[in-house]
């Protein structure tokens, strides 16, 4: 079935409309400077993906997974740690509501997409996402061309390279084989031209794991897609040579100065959290220090969500957050016992979630926690979709 056919047929092509507008949107805020305020049109997505999924939540989702109701439930702790915290520090600002309103919009994104792969089939919008991922890129790309511009040092479409990435399992999942290498490159150049190291080391691991885990084509296609990589990652060394030189990105120099300046300030927050941690009392604990207390201590994010829902929600937030990712890994393991054959897609979307929950700013923010989510609920639905019709 082809683009248009799926788009008459296919009830469902608001919503992939929704999520792709969100990402162009949020993508062109760094590259064209579009105004970010709490009344922005990718806001409003965001809450209307909250209000589909209360929906769906109750009218669709039928066959539960684990990793969406654990994730629910963490988005619901959260909430009620944030209620809390507004209760006992009045807030009357539009963007402290919007976000948390906004709060379950990443499960709910999971659930909806989960619930669409269910009901048809996403690979009639093979074109449609392939083609926003490379369109996601070139605005990063086109954004590049403009750093000379700036006076600071810090440009916000640096970290923009997150989104496409964070779909990149889902791309090459519709992505035949043989020209797999084609969204990695285009991704790999586009991470190394950003500097973000977090973005070289997802990238490594997503080639990794769909090159050489539950690769059945042989030794010898093994051994040549090894070679293949290696051979596009000499090119591409010359490439991003050309490109940091041209536009003074210093990117070699912030990769090799990582050890010394502790990834880029976040060995310092790290510790400041933990000290505030230790004195901590046992309600700031369990409950937290409030929404945006993180932010509120080290004059920015944590760069790790773990220490970051930790500091901000509590234990409770902590585990449940802790317990969305074991339950998905649990259930990963499952698709590879079944022998279902994209079951590297889903380790792919996992690699990266995780790391981004590591080095950056995922899950506390819903930016590209939503790129990962429509990738995974996609993932997700195709697994359940054909469990049932093996299992019928």
């Amino acid at each position: 079935m082809n683009l248009f056919s799926a788009l008459k047929n296919n009830r469902y092509w608001y919503l992939y409309a929704l999520m792709i507008a969100f990402l162009l949107l949020k993508m062109a805020r760094g590259v064209f400077g579009v105004a970010s305020s709490g009344g922005g049109i990718w806001n409003a997505i965001q809450i209307l993906f909250v209000f589909i999924g209360i929906v769906y939540f109750f009218t669709r989702y039928n066959n539960k997974v684990a990793p969406i109701g654990v994730f629910l439930f963490f988005s619901i702790w959260v909430m009620f740690v944030a209620f809390i915290n507004m209760i006992n520090h009045p807030i009357n600002s539009l963007s402290s509501w919007f976000y948390f309103f906004s709060t379950p919009c990443a499960p709910f994104v999971l659930l909806i997409f989960y619930c669409v792969a269910q009901k048809g089939d996403f690979r009639d919008y093979s074109f449609l996402i392939k083609t926003t991922y490379y369109v996601l890129i070139a605005m990063f790309y086109y954004s590049m061309t403009n750093y000379r511009e700036m006076d600071s040092d810090e440009f916000i479409a640096f970290s923009d390279i997150y989104y496409p990435l964070a779909l990149l399992p889902i791309v090459l999942f519709l992505t035949k084989p043989q020209r797999s290498i084609i969204p990695i490159f285009a991704i790999i150049v586009g991470i190394i031209v950003s500097g973000k190291r977090g973005g070289l080391v997802m990238v490594a691991l997503v080639a990794f794991i769909y090159y050489f885990i539950g690769n059945k084509r042989g030794r010898g296609r093994t051994i040549f897609m090894l070679l293949l990589f290696v051979a596009v990652a000499f090119f591409a060394s010359y490439i991003i040579e050309y490109i940091d030189s041209l536009y003074g990105l210093h990117t070699i120099d912030r990769m090799e100065s990582s050890i010394e300046d502790g990834g880029s300030g976040r060995l310092w927050r790290w510790g400041k959290i933990w000290d505030v941690l230790g004195m901590s009392s046992f309600w700031e604990l369990l409950f937290g220090h409030g929404f945006g207390a993180v932010y509120d201590l080290v004059g920015g994010r944590a760069h790790n969500d773990f220490l970051e829902v930790f500091y901000n929600f509590g234990f409770m937030a902590f585990v449940f957050y802790i317990l969305f990712y074991l339950s998905i890994i649990i259930l990963n393991i499952r698709q590879y016992r079944n022998k279902y054959p994209n079951a590297k897609f889903l380790t792919c979307s996992i690699a990266v979630a995780l790391v981004l929950a590591m080095v950056s700013f995922f899950i506390v923010e819903p930016t590209y926690v939503l790129s990962s989510m429509f990738t995974t609920g996609l993932l997700l639905g195709d697994w359940s979709k054909d469990r049932n019709i093996v299992t019928q």
